[in-house]
């Protein structure tokens, strides 16, 4: 059964905020509808623009989208009307080459990648210079075993949903060790699988907790807040919940590999719309993987096995191919 559950410790605005759903009248008042398909890009192969099995993705507020490819080693820069600006990464261990590259998360002055073969995080400029990186196999503090999701707070702190250790990892902008929180279990702070992992407009933690099928909240320093949940297809349960984005609202919206859908939420786990569905038309997906949503508040999602980006907003577009400016212009 679908739940909300909630910290009693956390403040009683966020208990009287969150307690069964019923008190979040606003919520559930303001569902919406699904966003409008409003263009793609990518395409499978290994050129400049083109894509093979794409993972992460995160945008930087300055009009640029980063993805990582997982079968070119890669990470492409795009425009966020989808014009491949530049790229970086070969196969292999060294310094800015990859294996497994997933996650990938922007600061103000860095690109953080995650590698789930290579167990690290690699640093790089926004033009894809190497600048450090830190991690290697293992359960220790800073070690990690798959790591997956990474995001960044407003104070530059980074945390990794270091997957296979079934928590999450908290650094410094530079990859000082700062602390760690969760196990494997089911309990609230507890994990099987994190996988995704944003941060809200109030540096909010979100964390997608793979095979509990359920979403946790904490603050930054591990503090458990509610999760929301439920195993099924309907609206506002998961399978496999992956990916996950907040925007400047506070609504959280997150991937479904396996429904092959994206579902949107309130900060407090109600359920406000859902689409998608299996296929390779538009607004259809096989295996969404993360998402981003980028300045002008379009919402960019990895279509991982058809090896392209979709790109959805409020209000349907017409598109041409020379007018990629005037549908950003639209969105602003």
């Amino acid at each position: 059964m679908r739940s909300v559950r909630t910290n009693l410790r956390a403040t009683w605005a966020e208990v009287l905020a969150c307690i069964g759903l019923a008190l979040c009248p606003s919520d559930t008042a303001r569902a919406t509808e699904p966003p409008h398909f409003v263009f793609s890009y990518g395409g499978t192969g290994s050129g400049p623009g083109r894509m093979y099995r794409p993972s992460g993705i995160a945008t930087d507020g300055m009009g640029r989208v980063y993805v990582t490819e997982t079968h070119n080693y890669r990470v492409q820069v795009f425009s966020t009307t989808g014009v491949p600006l530049l790229s970086w990464g070969s196969q292999g261990s060294g310094q800015g080459q990859f294996h497994g590259p997933v996650g990938i998360a922007v600061s103000s002055r860095y690109v953080y990648v995650t590698e789930t073969v290579n167990d690290r995080v690699q640093v790089f400029t926004m033009t894809g210079s190497y600048v450090t990186q830190w991690g290697e196999e293992g359960t220790g503090p800073g070690e990690f075993r798959q790591p997956h999701g990474i995001a960044t707070d407003s104070a530059g702190n980074v945390y990794v949903a270091d997957s296979l250790n079934d928590r999450v990892q908290k650094f410094t902008a530079d990859g000082e060790f700062l602390m760690e929180w969760g196990q494997y279990g089911s309990g609230q702070g507890e994990f099987a699988w994190t996988v995704g992992l944003a941060v809200g407009p109030s540096d909010e933690i979100y964390v997608t907790d793979y095979w509990n099928y359920r979403i946790q909240r904490f603050t930054t320093d591990g503090q458990f807040v509610l999760d929301w949940s439920g195993l099924g297809d309907g609206p506002g349960w998961f399978r496999r919940p992956t990916g996950l984005c907040v925007d400047t609202k506070g609504d959280v919206y997150v991937t479904e590999v396996v429904g092959d859908r994206v579902v949107k939420f309130s900060a407090h786990g109600a359920f406000l719309t859902d689409w998608g569905g299996e296929g390779g038309d538009e607004g259809q997906f096989r295996w969404p993987m993360h998402l981003a949503i980028d300045e002008g508040g379009l919402i960019h999602v990895v279509d991982r096995h058809n090896d392209r980006v979709q790109v959805f907003g409020d209000r349907p577009v017409s598109v041409t191919p020379d007018s990629w400016a005037r549908v950003k212009a639209r969105y602003r």
